[in-house]
């Protein structure tokens, strides 16, 4: 199982979305995580749907930083265990593996405010 992580520095460069889609259609990922996404449900919507992935869960972006998004195969059904502005932690049932957790964390930069996430 290939499993994903882009800082992805949001929607706003024309390269962005087309970056994203070569990555994810050269690697593909079972499981893509993608942070600092600048964006809210709807326009991750979207970037689901072309990159052929079965389920998102979104956080949206609190004004202008953060935002994140983890995209999957329908390997596996999850169950959330908790969400923040900084992570996604999820339980994946996994019929041949079992299941098992995937934390998805993004920390402030300023060192300063680490602990606050």
């Amino acid at each position: 199982m290939i499993i994903l992580s882009w800082n992805f520095q949001g929607l706003g460069s024309p390269s962005a979305v087309p970056n994203l889609r070569n990555l994810a259609w050269g690697q593909k990922p079972c499981i893509l995580f993608l942070f600092e996404t600048l964006a809210t449900t709807r326009s991750m919507e979207n970037i689901h749907v072309m990159l052929g992935y079965d389920s998102r869960l979104v956080v949206d972006v609190k004004g202008r930083s953060g935002g994140l998004v983890v995209f999957w195969k329908n390997v596996s059904n999850y169950r959330v265990f908790s969400k923040s502005q900084n992570f996604i932690n999820l339980i994946m049932e996994d019929r041949e593996a079992g299941d098992w957790r995937l934390t998805c964390y993004y920390g402030f930069l300023e060192r300063a405010r680490r602990r606050d996430a």
